[in-house]
């Protein structure tokens, strides 16, 4: 039984992530899910867990400037699954 604080929001959407230490470089990335507590994607982005990246897109105004460390990554056929929780900034 999962035990979510926040209900998660099925949502096919592109957007834009950067990685904190390099705010310059931006890739693009699928929404699978997103909920207050955190946002599950596809991107062809090399991530590693516990590295933390920026919600940099308008297409999510309510996440966008929004920090994500990386939880867990899966290796599709062509993407990576990533699941990110948001905490608060610095």
């Amino acid at each position: 039984m999962e035990k979510r604080r926040a209900v998660r929001l099925g949502m096919l959407a592109n957007f834009q992530f950067s990685i904190d230490s390099k705010p310059a470089d931006v890739f693009d990335g699928i929404t699978l899910n997103i909920s207050d507590d955190g946002i599950g994607f596809l991107t062809e982005a090399i991530l590693t867990e516990g590295q933390a990246i920026i919600i940099t897109s308008p297409v999510l105004p309510d996440f966008a400037g929004r920090k994500a460390r990386v939880v867990w990554i899966k290796r599709d056929v062509r993407y990576f699954e990533v699941g990110a929780q948001f905490f608060a900034a610095d």
